[in-house]
């Protein structure tokens, strides 16, 4: 059995996912009431998390990703810090 290496960006939910050849990429969502802007690369063959390049805008939830050959692209989304709290939406 392999063990699999922990992800170092924490618990989140509402997060966004894609993959690149061998690679995955997970980012954004949001931690409590704390919007998160990080992403993070999933290497296969290497079993490791690597912090990438933080998202350029204010964290988002429930955004969309995808890529396409070796780009990779995530917008959309909320501003909502509280998933189901109207009262705290940028």
């Amino acid at each position: 059995m392999v063990t699999k290496s922990s992800f170092g960006g924490g618990g989140r939910v509402y997060a966004v996912g894609f993959s690149i050849e061998n690679k995955g990429y997970i980012g954004l969502g949001v931690s409590g009431s704390n919007s998160k802007n990080d992403f993070w690369e999933y290497d296969v063959q290497n079993n490791t998390w690597t912090q990438k390049t933080n998202f350029s805008a204010q964290g988002k939830v429930s955004s969309v990703g995808f890529s396409i050959a070796d780009k990779r692209y995530a917008g959309t989304g909320s501003l909502t810090t509280t998933i189901g709290n109207k009262a705290n939406e940028s």
